[in-house]
């Protein structure tokens, strides 16, 4: 009987999941029931209670999430960070979410482990680095995070045991690079203000002439460049910086290169 209870209303979630993204394929449907806070609060009645909630309010609650949610799906919907949806991905986040897994470690993961495997086998032919590493990230501004900490324990690996102590470690950026690199200087304790950032021309890419005056500098004051992040498209201008050349600079002073490619990575060639 219980059984029966949750299949239909499984369906019934199903149904209404359907005539959502149906309904989100015409244009004339607005891309937005729009209500402010307050409102919405009062038209949700957002609160704990004891027990658990029926089947009713159940698909009550899932019909209010989906009117008076923006439809990132819609053909009008038009964002810097999503748009559109392909229904291969949509089935692919159905089935990861069924199988409620973790990816750390390939007993309880096997085929989610080997799919990323692969994947970033894929992604290294793609550009060049056949036969490289590599994770899947939460996104982008945990991909700089780890970009920085991968660097700084692979020049001084004793960090992971002793902390940062009094070295300084410079790592540049464009004046253009995105707010999540100074996110991850301060959790890294590596400090704000050894973010140095480089001057752009007039496209908003990063000057490599200033970038190597700026590692110059460094030395001089006898303090540690540690890496370079480039971007890959910047968020305001989508500027990409001259990765080669700010390779080749790596290259010569033996610093660590990092591409912040969050949106325009996939267009790289390097």
């Amino acid at each position: 009987m219980q059984q029966g209870v949750k299949t239909q209303i499984w369906n019934d979630i199903l149904n209404i999941m359907d005539a959502y993204l149906e309904e989100s394929s015409h244009p004339e449907t607005p891309v937005v029931h729009y209500k402010n806070g307050q409102e919405l609060k009062e038209i949700l009645k957002l609160k704990l209670q004891d027990g658990a909630a029926s089947d009713s309010e159940i698909i009550n609650e899932v019909k209010n999430y989906l009117k008076y949610s923006v439809r990132t799906t819609h053909p009008l919907y038009n964002n810097q960070l999503n748009s559109g949806s392909n229904f291969e991905s949509l089935i692919g986040e159905v089935v990861s979410f069924i199988t409620n897994t973790t990816m750390a470690t390939f007993e309880v993961a096997p085929v989610a482990t080997l799919m990323e495997s692969q994947l970033v086998d894929e992604l290294n032919k793609k550009i060049g680095f056949d036969g490289g590493d590599g994770i899947m990230l939460t996104g982008g501004s945990n991909a700089n995070l780890m970009a920085i900490h991968v660097a700084r324990n692979e020049r001084f690996p004793e960090i992971k045991r002793s902390g940062n102590l009094n070295r300084v470690m410079k790592v540049f950026v464009s004046n253009d690079a995105h707010y999540s690199h100074k996110k991850a200087m301060l959790l890294l304790g590596m400090g704000i203000d050894n973010l140095v950032g480089v001057k752009t021309d007039e496209a908003g890419r990063m000057d490599p002439s200033d970038l190597e005056v700026k590692i110059k500098q460094t030395i001089a004051a006898d303090e540690i460049p540690l890496m370079v992040c480039s971007t890959a498209g910047t968020t305001v201008l989508g500027a990409f910086d001259p990765i080669k050349k700010n390779n080749e600079i790596c290259k010569e002073y033996q610093l660590w290169h990092h591409v912040d490619g969050a949106w325009g990575g996939s267009g790289t060639v390097l």
